[in-house]
């Protein structure tokens, strides 16, 4: 007698053939399913890192512009022959800020 299984959708010669691909079936599918919920946990992990990141930011950009109403303007020391005004550092920092959010990785949706 032949046995046909739901779940792996295959015939089997014995019945305990039948239930061991049941059971390595469901092993995998229990496998994937930890996996995907190991994955879900640490996308959220990194989305709350970014969503830090960027408060920590929102908090940089206004004690920045407390110091710029203050005094008026920032020189910053690159080297010891270069100088940078207000606008050429929050352009500086505005590029930087670019570079970092282009890299965020999308590849976790």
């Amino acid at each position: 007698m032949k046995y046909y299984s739901d779940l792996t959708k295959r015939i089997y010669e014995t019945e305990d053939a039948l239930q061991e691909a049941e059971k390595e079936f469901n092993d995998k599918l229990e496998t994937q399913k930890k996996k995907d919920e190991e994955r879900k946990a640490d996308y959220q992990k990194v989305k709350e890192a970014y969503k830090l990141a960027e408060a920590q930011k929102k908090a940089a950009d206004e004690l920045l512009d407390k110091f710029l109403e203050k005094y008026k303007g920032v020189h910053q020391t690159t080297d010891k022959t270069q100088f940078l005004d207000s606008k050429q550092y929050i352009e500086k920092q505005k590029e930087m800020i670019n570079a970092m959010v282009s890299v965020i990785p999308l590849m976790f949706f």
